[in-house]
């Protein structure tokens, strides 16, 4: 089957170089999720306001964190990112809210922060890439993907940090609390295993911001998770066994006849339609009757680009 696809190939081996971070792991459940996104590549062009506040407040806090301790220095960063972004004039998540909330952040926190991000020679552990060769056959290969936001010391231990804004309808204990076990945390523990094997076991936790409309904005954090040797064994099974069924399902698309449908081999999960922030953006796509009407949808809704969770950078 001829299909024109968004996605890498290695110029000396022919593979299909596929992506895969925790973020798709987590809603690979639903396969016509993992074909719409990791294989059509299927996004909108326009930017989500509330990703943009994360975004700007990541940029600020990688900064703090690679030893630059002065807050003006660091909310420029973070004003030069948001202060082109378009925010709903009924919403609060203002450029002003960002400044005050970051203001209060670098208070709270100040020098005698416990969070400190460690070092290799002069470069500091901070929003760091990965693209791990997990899984590979003689047509695919799958890279696990994602960016450590912190990789440190907390009081003293061992840490990786991954920090979260989030809105104050969120309670933050109850938030916090999904910490333990998190699919994304373990994801990063289990990668930091792959990769330095002779390091000893590492911590995990949250770095909680929680954002309030009238800027009481709280600062949380969760409690330093250790995740367990089985924990670490049975999540990098999962990982495996997921990148062997999304393999084996594109590689079956590949070898199909023209005219078939890829929905066939990658269907929808319906009990995935409703996520925790709302219904899946795929929604309209699976309701239709074939792959012509899906078509339809997506071309008029949605943009078309390699999946790549690396494209971040600070």
């Amino acid at each position: 089957m001829t299909l024109q696809l968004p996605i890498e190939q290695d110029k000396e081996t022919g593979r299909y170089i596929l992506r895969y971070d925790a973020s798709l792991h987590s809603k690979s459940n639903c396969y016509m999720y993992v074909w719409n996104r990791l294989f059509l590549g299927l996004t909108t062009e326009h930017k989500d306001f509330k990703m943009e506040y994360g975004t700007a407040f990541h940029k600020a806090l990688a900064h703090w964190y690679r030893g630059n301790h002065n807050p003006e220095q660091c909310i420029a960063l973070a004003v030069a990112h948001y202060a082109p972004v378009t925010v709903p004039t009924s919403d609060w998540r203002s450029l002003a809210h960002l400044v005050n909330c970051l203001m209060q952040y670098f208070e709270h926190y100040g020098s005698g922060d416990t969070l400190v991000a460690g070092r290799i020679g002069t470069e500091y552990l901070v929003e760091k890439n990965f693209a791990y060769p997990f899984y590979r056959t003689d047509t695919t290969e799958l890279l696990l993907c994602g960016t450590i936001d912190l990789k440190g010391e907390c009081m003293n231990r061992h840490v990786i940090c991954d920090h979260k804004t989030t809105s104050m309808s969120q309670n933050p204990t109850g938030y916090l609390a999904k910490a333990d076990p998190s699919a994304q945390l373990l994801t990063y523990a289990t990668i930091n295993s792959l990769l330095f094997p002779t390091e000893p076991p590492i911590g995990v936790m949250l770095n909680g911001i929680f954002l309030n409309r009238t800027n009481k904005n709280v600062f949380q954090r969760s409690d330093l998770i250790e995740p367990t040797e089985w924990q670490l064994r049975h999540h990098k099974n999962a990982l495996i066994g997921k990148a062997k069924e999304i393999i084996s399902r594109f590689e079956s698309v590949l070898a199909s006849k023209p005219g078939e449908d890829p929905a066939e081999l990658f269907p929808p999960n319906f009990t995935c339609c409703s996520a925790e922030y709302g219904m899946c953006e795929f929604v309209p796509m699976c309701r239709c009757l074939d792959a012509d009407s899906r078509a339809a949808i997506a071309s008029s809704n949605f943009v078309s680009k390699k999946y790549d969770p690396l494209q971040f950078q600070t």
